[in-house]
């Protein structure tokens, strides 16, 4: 059964899942096992911070129903290893192209990082996602393009001590490489306070044949919905013979979930300018179809975004010349590595 924004919060005692598509201090969370091999500095650009001008947006939420996991194996620790996956780019080695900005202080041109933050909450208790992104924009007048775009991944951090933490590690490499970003359009404008910025709406698809669901009128698939040859369907994006997507869950409560998911994400906001990081307002609409779970049926409660649009949003920072190069995965590894230092208030992990 198909259903809109799982972003899954869980807790025992009223534990709840949250699923869906934000590392300090002791909270349990999720540290990046090959954060430390990311051969990139973390040292933040030097530019002023720019505001975001009070903006509002909406999600869509639906109802999560939990399934029966047949033969579930036993409940699983988040991993420490970063599996090896092959390159699937050649590295960039140069700047990219500046073509004609519209105005020097609303200028994406360049290499970008972005972490984007979507809060989720149940009963009072807060969880964030995190999503990784990697762009090289190439600008003429108004309009911008990504001439090469990486989706990282994500993962789910608490905000409260009762909250858990989801690990999707083992899905990153193959994240990046069906939800290729390049492509990706926007638009920045000079205004009388400073920028207007907008991107189009985009779609990704986890666990699942991304070419058939990326169409929003199509019907995630069920339990019984396996892809096959040209049939499309859920796919085992973390070859663990399991369905789908797997949220290693830790905290109190502690357990698998299986989905697959489709996300839909559109920035759009003002600012003071491009001068990193700034944060624009996000947008999203989540949907999911839970194809099983591993451990107690409160893993499958679901949750709701915040109903505070300032909780959901995405922080840009500009590289320099010597952060997140390389081919897609080196690139990818290294974004992760600098999100806490570049993009601080997307990534952030509170204290506990």
């Amino acid at each position: 059964m198909a259903m809109q924004l799982q972003v899954s919060i869980w807790l025992s005692l009223g534990a709840f899942v949250a699923s869906a598509c934000a590392p300090d201090v002791v909270a349990s969370g999720y540290e990046d096992p090959a954060a430390t091999n990311a051969g990139n500095s973390t040292s933040a650009p030097s530019g002023n911070a720019s505001d975001v001008a009070s903006s509002t947006s909406s999600d869509n939420g639906g109802a999560t129903s939990g399934a029966p996991s047949a033969g579930a194996s036993a409940p699983m620790t988040a991993p420490t290893a970063m599996p090896t996956t092959v390159p699937t780019t050649a590295p960039t080695t140069t700047s990219v192209p500046t073509s004609n900005p519209a105005s020097a202080n609303c200028d994406l041109s360049g290499r970008w990082m972005v972490t984007q933050r979507v809060v989720v909450e149940a009963i009072g208790v807060q969880q964030a996602l995190r999503m990784w992104l990697y762009f090289e924009f190439v600008q003429d007048g108004t309009e911008v393009t990504a001439t090469r775009g990486l989706d990282c991944g994500y993962d789910v951090v608490p905000l409260t001590a009762i909250a858990g933490a989801a690990d999707l590690h083992r899905a990153w490499p193959k994240i990046m490489t069906n939800n290729s970003m390049n492509g990706r359009k926007g638009t920045i404008a000079p205004t009388s306070s400073g920028c207007s910025v907008s991107f189009e709406p985009t779609t990704t698809v986890d666990g699942a044949t991304v070419s058939y669901y990326r169409d929003l009128s199509v019907a995630l698939p069920t339990t019984t919905d396996q892809a096959s040859g040209s049939t499309p369907g859920w796919e085992d994006w973390d070859a663990d013979g399991d369905p789908g997507i797997s949220y290693h869950l830790s905290g109190v409560a502690s357990g698998a979930v299986y989905v697959a998911a489709r996300h839909t994400n559109t920035w759009a906001g003002t600012i003071s300018g491009t001068a990193p990081p700034f944060t624009v307002p996000d947008t999203a609409k989540h949907e999911e179809d839970l194809l099983g779970y591993d451990g107690s049926p409160l893993l499958t409660t679901t949750s709701s975004p915040s109903a505070d649009a300032t909780l959901r949003f995405a922080e840009f920072a500009r590289l320099d010349a010597t952060q997140a190069t390389g081919d897609d995965t080196t690139t990818c590894t290294a974004v992760r590595a600098l999100a806490p230092t570049l993009t601080p208030k997307g990534d952030e992990k509170p204290v506990q």
